[in-house]
């Protein structure tokens, strides 16, 4: 009993301090004039910095903030505004800021709802960060050309429909313009050199964005989610696209990377289903664009594909991400140069059909075709060695599989999940055992031993080479004799059409 009450009246002593420190926070300014609260800062300079007004004397309505003002019989300079002055005062609808003044710290006006203008003078150098933090009813903002620096979070999830940078900035800072959904379009002026991590992340209604001329840098998530955005263009001076930068921009049809691009961070355009063109400079000497994708040329790997893409031989692998989401084409022909399929390389690829994988490809990262729920046929070399978990997880469609190793590559638990008692496993001669002893082959209900010295399994002809036989798609539909290139069924056989 004594210890809980010892607990009691700690408890009462701490709550009585945190009273009392709001008490002093109420009454932290040394005078008031008109509805505007001041401190001190020098009265041997006679300058003033604008305070908060306490719990109980908030600010509301239009405030103008004098240049200077005059305290018993002093005259004094405002030059200050304090950090976090106006943090949640919803009632503020207007702000004008004397050119005495010339930053404005952080937090100052986070979280002012109701504030839709504010005028900012001319020789303001700095605003800090999280200063305009959530203020949802301000529609448009003039950054002067005096201020240097942007604060991060400065606008994030304000109501911003335009925003006119000055041409004194030099970066845009992380999360600056984050979630600001009315943002429709905006200049980028041309002493900008970076764009900061998730500058206009999730700006959903941005449609255009003009870059400066001098960008080099554009960070991680800068425009992911931007899903409205149609055109980007690149200058000539960039030279990083940082990972997910351009994440769901899934309105933008083709891009254009300059030749000083050098670094592509992973998953930069993921998402961006809408890509029927890709261009990479001639003189780059990163990347290229053979067959309209993005290749990193010292290790011949794919890093984005999209509808248009033709995987050009020496490509040697496809990276992650490389045609995530991308709902076409229909088949995927990869040349016998790929050596490996990383993780997530087809995640969500709806519109997929039929896959071979090449004869030399040894590995299949995990989730490599997650839910790629048409896909209904598989073929897998000989040489391959291991295929990552979950890598045909949630491929519900899958009814026929060609494994033609004699010996099961290495796979786990889930790499099939969801088709071990529906699909067909079709093993070598006298392969068959090997497979129902091997970790999670073993899961299949139906396996079948195949000669693939007489019938591997694929067929390949062109597309002259039409027999009167019918014809049909991996999802057991019939089809049209004419083909312009692709994997279907034929006499039992899968067979592969070229154009």
């Amino acid at each position: 009993m004594t210890a809980i009450r010892t607990k009691t009246t700690l408890t009462k002593l701490l709550f009585a301090l945190l009273l009392s420190c709001s008490a002093m926070k109420c009454l932290a300014y040394d005078f008031k004039t008109g509805n505007i609260c001041y401190n001190i800062l020098s009265r041997s300079e006679n300058s003033v910095e604008v305070t908060h007004g306490g719990l109980n004397d908030t600010y509301s309505g239009e405030i103008t903030i004098p240049a200077s003002i005059e305290y018993e019989g002093t005259t004094y300079t405002v030059t200050e505004i304090r950090p976090e002055t106006f943090w949640g005062c919803t009632g503020l609808t207007s702000i004008t800021i004397p050119a005495t003044v010339s930053s404005i710290e952080d937090y100052t006006f986070y979280g002012c709802s109701g504030l839709k203008e504010i005028k900012l003078p001319e020789t303001l150098t700095g605003i800090g960060n999280y200063t305009f933090y959530g203020c949802c009813s301000l529609n448009s903002i003039r950054i002067p050309e005096s201020v240097t620096v942007l604060g991060k979070s400065a606008f994030e999830k304000s109501g911003l429909q335009q925003a006119i940078i000055g041409k004194g900035i030099t970066a845009i800072s992380e999360c600056t313009f984050r979630l600001c959904s009315s943002l429709t379009d905006i200049t980028i002026p041309d002493n900008v050199t970076s764009i900061g991590h998730a500058a206009f992340e999730f700006c959903t209604k941005l449609t255009g964005i003009e870059l400066g001329k001098n960008l080099y840098s554009i960070g991680e998530c800068a425009f992911m989610g931007c899903s409205m955005l149609d055109e980007i263009r690149f200058p000539d001076k960039l030279a990083r696209i940082g990972a997910l930068a351009f994440e769901g921009c899934s309105n933008l049809s083709s891009i254009n990377i300059p030749c000083n691009v050098s670094d592509i961070g992973e998953s930069a355009f993921d998402g961006c289903s809408g890509f029927t063109s890709i261009i990479v400079d001639k003189s780059n000497k990163s990347y290229s664009s053979k067959g309209c994708a993005i290749i990193e040329c010292d290790e011949n790997r794919l890093v984005h594909g999209c509808r248009n893409t033709v995987i050009p031989e020496g490509v040697t692998s496809i990276g992650k991400w490389a045609f995530y989401n991308c709902s076409e084409p229909a088949n995927i022909i990869m040349p016998e140069s790929i050596r490996s399929i990383d993780e997530w390389a087809f995640f969500k690829c709806t519109g997929l059909t039929g896959i071979v994988i090449p004869c030399n490809t040894t590995r299949i990262g995990k989730y490599a075709f997650y839910q790629c729920n048409r896909l209904a046929g598989i073929t897998l070399p000989e040489n391959m060695e291991s295929i990552g978990d979950g890598a045909f997880s949630d491929c519900k469609n899958i009814v026929r599989i060609y494994a033609h190793g004699k010996q099961p590559a290495s796979i786990g638990s889930n790499t099939f999940d969801s088709i071990y008692d529906t699909a067909t496993l079709y093993v070598p001669s006298g392969a068959k055992e090997f497979y129902r002893s091997a970790p999670y082959w073993s899961n299949f209900t139906n396996i079948i031993e195949q000669d693939f010295e007489q019938n591997n399994g694929i067929e390949s002809v062109t597309g002259e080479s039409n027999t009167l036989s019918p014809v049909y798609d991996l999802l057991g539909r019939k089809t049209e004799q004419t083909f312009k290139g692709g994997i279907y069924i034929r006499n039992g056989k899968v067979v592969l059409y070229r154009e």
